[in-house]
């Protein structure tokens, strides 16, 4: 695996862990055109089609908690 691969998987692993301080913590490391970009993502993960249920689950709690954390 790449560094990239690696960093990206770190990245959406924090994002989508469901838990509140890491995904915090992961969306503050980013910079502000990787924080809008994880956002517009994550909004296309909960109202598109084609996601798994786990995944709208994940993406939900994190723009819940990004939306009271900010």
């Amino acid at each position: 695996m790449c560094a990239l691969d690696a960093y990206l998987e770190k990245v959406w692993g924090g994002i989508l862990s469901e838990e509140e301080q890491l995904i915090i913590e992961t969306f503050q490391e980013l910079g502000n055109e990787d924080q809008q970009t994880i956002l517009a993502h994550l909004k296309k993960m909960v109202s598109e089609d084609g996601w798994q249920p786990s995944q709208v689950h994940s993406a939900s709690k994190a723009l819940a908690v990004l939306d009271q954390g900010l």
